[in-house]
């Protein structure tokens, strides 16, 4: 069997794991990510690995004939067309768990850089002033209530360190009688509703499907209360932005933290983001801290090892 990899710089240690289960390794000296790439590396390989960027559209699936792996590292799979999900001779592997931690400590991070006013006075600094010039002052997380949608991996984990610096911790999922552990850390489950109108911060970790596309939209945006903070540190389009974003401007003082990369929402829309001082963003790298790149490159190769030996 033989296996390509689309990224150039996956970790030596997983790199040698791979070379003992396959005939052939071939590694891309540049990162693989056209679709006409992809088609061809389909038709002449038993297994691909791919990031997120990687899409394995249709066009690609109709070229697999030799293709039965896809190897992909990340935790989602929206990149990859139904077409290998519904077909049974082909075999998706991911990284469920691997960037977890690093997805949790980013939103507990974009949490304390809004509410110690991170950004506003180091601006101040950079100005020559001082922090009799920082009003409104910082706010502390302890005691303020964090409402956490979706109670995956990371969601459970946002849950368990919100806990543990004392916010009160509301949670929402389709399934609570999954997370009971969570009421030894304090959770409360709550309807949707009732969560945005009471949490002083709401983040929501949700996979993109096309049930959970525009999950916050018009419907309920409007009842997240006055001050409230908003961190999408899921894919862009879990929420409406361009509601969010009229939302922010003409109605209340309602503040927003996302992980987005250009090209993932309309430029228009991203220069508007980019504009608003109440929107802090980061460039879609919540899960990509260095330790989590090796954990996944390790252990997406496990996994490929329980299934081939």
């Amino acid at each position: 069997m033989n296996l390509f990899v689309t990224l150039p710089d996956l970790d030596p240690e997983a790199l040698k794991v791979l070379q003992e289960l396959f005939d052939c390794v071939d590694c891309a000296t540049e990162r693989t990510s056209e679709e006409n790439q992809l088609i061809d590396i389909a038709s002449k390989y038993d297994a691909i690995i791919i990031g997120a960027k990687e899409k394995m559209s249709e066009k690609v699936y109709n070229s697999s004939t030799k293709l039965k792996i896809i190897g992909t590292l990340s935790s989602g799979t929206d990149h990859i067309c139904d077409n290998f999900k519904n077909d049974d001779e082909k075999v998706i592997l991911r990284c469920a768990t691997s960037n977890v931690i690093s997805v949790a400590e980013h939103t507990l991070m974009m949490m304390l850089v809004h509410t110690k006013r991170f950004r506003q006075g180091e601006h101040l600094l950079k100005e020559g002033k001082g922090r009799t010039d920082l009003r409104p002052l910082p706010l502390d997380l302890y005691q303020k209530t964090v409402g956490i949608i979706g109670l995956g991996p990371i969601g459970t984990r946002v849950t368990q360190l919100a806990s543990k610096i004392g916010m009160k911790t509301l949670v929402h999922t389709r399934n609570p009688s999954n997370h009971q552990e969570l009421l030894e850390e304090g959770a409360i489950f709550t309807s949707l509703n009732d969560l945005l109108e009471k949490s002083d911060i709401t983040t929501i970790h949700l996979p993109l499907t096309e049930a959970t596309k525009s999950f916050l939209n018009k419907d309920n945006i409007p009842l997240l209360k006055e001050n409230a903070m908003l961190i999408n540190t899921s894919r862009a389009d879990i929420v409406d932005n361009s509601f969010l974003m009229k939302h922010i401007e003409s109605e209340k003082d309602i503040f927003y933290a996302i992980d987005v990369e250009w090209g993932e929402i309309t430029d228009d829309l991203m220069g508007k983001l980019i504009d608003n001082d109440s929107v802090y963003m980061s460039p879609h790298v919540a899960g990509l801290s260095r330790d989590a790149m090796f954990r996944m490159d390790t252990d997406l190769a496990a996994e490929f090892k329980v299934l081939l030996q």
